[in-house]
């Protein structure tokens, strides 16, 4: 399975999806390539590359969501921005159903030579039907169908546009690591250092959730928090971190206060990356 190219390529978004799929069933980032590895039966060094820019197989993307209870539609199908993946070479191709399961993908086929015998070293092929053509597991081939090989493959896949979310933190490292986790879960997450930086930004996008910490160089968090509930973006998931109860900074009835006002979740610190995770993946209804 090979990327046709552009900004955001086809192999980049499986590449997105399969993280997304692990780091959502519990596997750390860090034990991305590990987990392909046992799932595959593949070395550390051969899963490691494809989880960083290598061919997919048809098999090894339902070999991976199956492990996890999933199928291939769920883990490549969500509901907006289609994108398409290719295999071989440019031909014209005719509209086909390929069907996994009880799933059928709409996708566009290019046929090769006919088989006149039970296919071999095959993955799938494609049936003529009285309904037109279907891609089918060769396994599952009726043995007297007329049946083609397969050159090419496209599968219309829509990508859900991914939630925008602003970390702010002024200790840059647990901002970076925020971000960074988040992104794998599927967000669309920036991370800013200080309140103007997120205010800037404020004005030339909107982001759909916030992680705020509370103290923020020499002062609270609690203008910025206002300021986005009263004109930013009022419907936006906040989430406040705090962690400096034992410091003459962090008064508890301030915080107290400013989670009921403004209707923020209040997570202390240090970080639950996963349950932040799941906070924002329920409020953004994703």
């Amino acid at each position: 399975m090979r990327s046709t190219g552009g900004t955001s390529s086809p192999l980049d978004c499986i590449q997105k999806a399969v993280h997304g799929l692990m780091t959502r069933h519990g596997v750390s980032p860090r034990q991305h390539s590990n987990k392909l590895a046992e799932i595959l039966a593949l070395s550390y060094s051969q899963a490691h590359r494809i989880l960083n820019g290598g061919d997919w197989t048809i098999l090894q993307l339902s070999s991976v969501a199956e492990h996890f209870g999933e199928n291939l539609r769920s883990l490549l199908v969500g509901p907006e921005t289609p994108v398409v993946i290719s295999l071989g070479p440019d031909k014209e191709s005719r509209e086909a159903d390929f069907i996994i399961g009880e799933h059928h993908l709409p996708c566009r086929v290019t046929l090769g030579a006919q088989l006149f015998h039970p296919p071999r070293n095959v993955d799938y092929v494609a049936l003529e039907t009285p309904d037109g053509l279907e891609i089918v597991a060769s396994d599952l081939c009726p043995e007297h169908a007329k049946k083609f090989k397969i050159e090419r493959i496209e599968i219309s896949i829509r990508q859900p546009n991914a939630p925008a979310i602003a970390v702010v933190d002024d200790e840059k490292p647990s901002a970076d690591n925020l971000r960074d986790y988040l992104n794998d879960c599927g967000f669309q997450a920036t991370a800013f250092y200080d309140s103007v930086a997120l205010e800037k930004a404020n004005q030339e996008r909107k982001f759909d959730g916030y992680v705020i910490d509370w103290i923020l160089g020499e002062q609270t968090s609690e203008s910025l928090i206002q300021q986005i509930r009263t004109s930013v973006n009022p419907s936006a998931s906040i989430i406040l971190l705090t962690g400096q109860y034992d410091s003459s900074r962090m008064n508890v009835s301030e915080v107290a206060r400013v989670v009921r006002q403004f209707d923020v979740v209040y997570q202390e610190k240090p970080t639950r990356s996963p349950v932040i995770a799941a906070e924002l993946s329920k409020a953004c209804d994703c």
